[in-house]
């Protein structure tokens, strides 16, 4: 498996013409995240993935990478929660823009699934042994079933006004099944009237 260069991450990077250091050339990984610093994102990938312990060893690159995406996600799940499940209250926020916010961070859920989802290809892409591999082939499928399930999701949603036959907190699952599919609030189809459904 080949290893990552400093010249992978900066190529990988977006907007890499806005970093404060440039393209690290001939620079060593020390000096290059001293010359980062205005960007803490990518100061902590060159320290995590280019230290002593990993700029030479792809594997322990590789898993850092993967745990590093993971913890992104756990931070931007539960900040998610904790902003949509905030009251909307006249002494806290009012509530235009409190649906505002929470229209963002479900937009911003789903950019993010979207970015880890190609970040997680092209890293299983440079494994040359990716299909003998029983963890990349599962982190493959994963993927892949995950975005399948989302677009389903987004597809039901977005299909029609679904309505219970049963006793259920109907309208708390619902927004979960959106939240949880990054989905932005307040775009669920309305009920048609007699009228319209029978025409």
């Amino acid at each position: 498996m080949p290893r990552f260069t400093l010249d992978d991450l900066f190529n990988a990077y977006p907007d890499n013409d806005l970093l404060p250091c440039g393209p690290p050339e001939s620079a060593s990984p020390e000096i290059y995240a001293e010359r980062a610093v205005g960007d803490t994102l990518y100061q902590f990938l060159i320290r995590e993935l280019f230290d002593e312990g990993a700029r030479e060893d792809p594997e322990t690159q590789l898993s850092r990478l993967i745990r590093a995406i993971a913890d992104l996600e756990a931070v931007n799940a539960a900040l998610v929660a904790r902003i949509s499940d905030e009251p909307c209250t006249a002494d806290t926020v009012e509530p235009a823009a409190c649906q505002a916010g929470q229209a963002v961070c479900a937009q911003g859920q789903k950019l993010q699934f979207e970015a880890i989802e190609r970040g997680l290809i092209c890293v299983l892409a440079r494994h040359p042994n990716a299909a003998e591999n029983p963890i990349l082939a599962d982190m493959r499928w994963l993927v892949r079933k995950s975005k399948q399930l989302q677009e389903a999701v987004e597809a039901l949603y977005y299909a029609a006004h679904w309505t219970h036959d049963r006793p259920c907190d109907a309208k708390q699952l619902w927004t979960n099944l959106r939240d949880a599919a990054g989905l932005k609030p307040g775009m669920a189809p309305k009920p048609l009237d007699a009228q319209a459904k029978g025409t």
